[in-house]
């Protein structure tokens, strides 16, 4: 039987094996990559700030974008065309990563 220390371990090799070409810094950390797994662009690369392109978790219209930084632990849900939609969190600029899971739709 393996420890958590272990499969942790292992799953972060399986990051770093996935993202070698991202900054070790701009990486997600296991549960991160698991948590937002389905809403992140991770074909797509980060930025060189390590902003990730992906769909606001939060929005009842699963085709508004976000960006997602996992060293700073934010999501940014990002206005959806040049008209200026609305924002999924008005009045925010970000919000943390705990907090979008906490309202996230299903």
């Amino acid at each position: 039987m393996t420890t958590k220390a272990e499969r942790r371990a292992a799953a972060q090799a399986s990051i770093n094996d996935q993202f070698g070409d991202v900054q070790p810094a701009h990486r997600p950390s296991p549960w991160q990559y698991q948590a937002w797994e389905h809403d992140v662009a991770w074909h797509e690369r980060c930025d060189d700030d390590g902003w990730w392109e992906g769909l606001c978790p939060i929005s009842t219209n699963r085709a508004h974008p976000a960006r997602f930084n996992f060293a700073k632990d934010v999501m940014q849900c990002n206005e959806p065309d040049a008209g200026g939609g609305p924002s999924c969190h008005p009045g925010k600029h970000m919000m943390s990563l705990s907090n979008a899971m906490l309202k996230r739709h299903g």
